[in-house]
């Protein structure tokens, strides 16, 4: 049947990368022969397990492709592209869900008209199969790579509870931006007239020029201070990112923009902006603003000081810069050392993550505390507290935990994660699902408790819900991954490896039953030695922080760093701590200065990031 199609449309269509070759003429056939669909925001247009017996293209609007057996999407599909090609033309069923991300229109064609096609204008076949092809080739390299970070092309500034946006905050936020690619600035008075009250364009013909936006910028940061509501409405459900900005002495409740959100913008990368009046390395009172919202981050800033606009930036286009620690017991302490050669050198992380010993120096870093003061509360918690140094009767674990716990509660207070100024993470391993808990919120020392949990040695730490969570090597010792998930990198990995093979001069044979140890330790009836092995907790540290290749791949923008740990520093050698520290901060600056920057490409740009901070 026919169908009206305007201008604009067959400009959309004459843009699309197959067809560009094809004639005006022909270019009017597609539009006659195919069938324009509205799709609106949130609808599925393709459903896993249907015929696929539709090809369609997406003429403006963008959509998700997700799986119905794992979480997320897998793939994005943009304006130009087309939607389920390969399943169309092998015939069979749909492999996934196609979902509308914004209100989108689409140029659909069944076998049918896909045959009058071919009979009318044969340029199209063949614009067709070379498309597919070069699809192909392009996506065969991809397959077991990683997908890339996309930093969003659009975002939005909203204000949050009862708060107003300040100017400084929006002008730091497009400056910052503008660093890493040209960025438009769309403010209430740069909206077309035909968008503005009394009646708004319909959805599709917003997201088109929104779309126009992008094409000519990477980044356009939409203002909605001031703009009309029923704008706004329309606006934020195709925006890549929402910003809801706040300051955090305000209303922490939702206004109805934020509920609008809540219930309509799913997809957008979501994030609360708290605004500070003073600069400090713990806030207060972040909990309450994040109970009634859903956010996928948020972030401390003190407008007046430009690194922290800087470091939102950073996370929005992918280079924020994490430090990752691994679990190692006593030669932790060297993580220290590391942290302190990149501070020297003017480096600034912005986030910290780790596993069992390597979680509590990322909870110091994040505490903004340097290295001479972490290396003095090592010394407090471990030799004069002896907080792993306490044996107990061995109903629930071999040393007593109160010692440790009351020695964290000492070092982090009652801090929460979430009221650090600089994200942090720890990892544990929660024994009552079988899965990895990654703690961003809740007290800190309980997150560093339970990611020290180290079986055997001390008990299990059990939340609120009565989970059970131990350390967190026992799934990842060094948690790239995870980090990864939070944050594009780069990072620096602080991790451990056997330099070489470490054998044990002890005679099996030799090792002695429960009464010839008990005689040993009371010094009754016993003139022999117990022979030098291992003691448990080494034995049940070395087993479960031994780091693999594969634990210490992160991508090609991160930069692994193994301190050198000599042989013979245990996994309890804790009295070591300022050697493993002071000889870990010589390794790194010989790093620095002796050509490894040069030779490695991702410590270079980490080194050359400094100048920024």
């Amino acid at each position: 049947m026919p169908q009206n199609f305007t201008q604009a449309d067959l400009e959309a269509i004459a843009a699309i990368e197959a067809f560009r070759a094809l004639s005006p003429e022909d270019i009017r056939k597609l539009a006659r022969i195919g069938r324009f669909i509205e799709v609106r925001r949130g609808e599925i247009l393709v459903r896993q397990g249907d015929a696929a017996d539709v090809l369609y293209y997406v003429l403006n609007g963008r959509f998700a492709v997700q799986v119905d057996e794992r979480p997320g999407q897998i793939n994005e599909i943009g304006r130009g592209e087309p939607i389920g090609e390969i399943a169309f033309f092998r015939g069979g069923m749909r492999t996934a869900n196609v979902r509308a991300k914004r209100d989108s229109l689409v140029l659909a064609f069944d076998h049918d008209q896909m045959d009058e096609l071919a009979r009318s204008a044969p340029r199209f076949s063949r614009a067709i199969l070379t498309s597919l092809a070069e699809r192909l080739a392009e996506a065969t390299p991809r397959l077991t790579v990683q997908r890339a970070f996309r930093p969003p092309h659009t975002i939005a500034i909203v204000a949050a509870g009862n708060s107003e946006v300040p100017d400084r905050f929006t002008d730091s936020l497009v400056a910052g931006l503008r660093r890493f690619g040209k960025t438009q600035y769309v403010r209430s008075g740069d909206v077309p007239q035909r968008f503005c009250p009394p009646a708004i364009a319909e959805p599709h013909d917003v997201t088109g020029w929104i779309e126009a936006v992008e094409d000519e910028t990477p980044f356009a940061v939409f203002d909605t201070r001031g703009m009309d509501g029923d704008l706004v409405r329309t606006l934020l459900p195709v925006m890549d990112c929402i910003l809801f900005v706040a300051a955090a002495s305000g209303d922490f409740a939702p206004n109805q923009v934020e509920k609008f959100v809540a219930e309509h913008c799913g997809e957008s990368d979501i994030r609360l902006v708290l605004l500070h009046a003073g600069q400090t390395a713990v806030h207060q009172g972040t909990a309450q603003w994040l109970a009634p919202r859903a956010v996928k981050m948020h972030h401390h800033i003190v407008p007046e000081v430009p690194e922290d606009t800087a470091r939102l930036v950073r996370f929005l286009t992918g280079n924020a810069l994490g430090f990752v620690g691994s679990g190692g017991g006593a030669a932790c302490a060297a993580q220290a050392g590391i942290y302190q050669a990149f501070r020297e050198r003017g480096v600034h992380f912005d986030i910290f993550g780790g596993t069992s010993a390597g979680a509590a120096m990322a909870a110091a870093f994040a505490h903004d505390l340097d290295a001479e003061e972490i290396d003095a509360r090592i010394g407090d918690i471990f030799i004069a507290r002896k907080a792993m140094g306490r044996l107990t009767i061995p109903r629930y674990s071999l040393f007593d935990h109160q010692p440790f716990d009351d020695a964290l509660r000492a070092h982090f207070g009652e801090t929460d994660i979430e009221d650090l100024h600089r994200p942090f993470f720890a990892l544990s391993t929660n024994l009552s699902t079988g899965e990895e808990h990654v703690h961003r919120t809740g007290k800190v020392w309980q997150a560093v408790r339970a990611s020290s949990a180290i079986p055997g040695l001390l008990p299990p730490f059990y939340t609120d819900k009565g989970e059970m969570l131990v350390d967190g090597c026992l799934i990842d010792n060094v948690p790239v991954r995870v980090m990864h998930s939070i944050s594009a990198g780069p990072n620096v990995i602080a991790a451990f490896r056997l330099s070489k093979a470490t054998y044990f001069n002890v005679a099996y044979d030799e090792l002695p039953g429960r009464w010839q140890i008990a005689s040993s330790l009371s010094g009754v009836l016993s003139r022999r030695p117990l022979p030098d092995a291992p003691g448990i907790a080494e034995v049940l540290m070395r087993s479960l922080t031994l780091s693999h290749d594969t634990e210490l791949a992160g991508n090609d923008r991160d930069v692994v760093i193994i301190p050198p740990v000599s042989d013979d520093i245990g996994i309890m050698s804790w009295e070591m701590h300022t050697q493993l520290m002071e000889k870990a901060c010589l390794h790194t600056r010989a790093l620095f200065e002796t050509g490894g920057a040069k030779e490695n490409p991702a410590l270079s740009a980490i080194l050359a990031s400094a100048v920024f901070s």
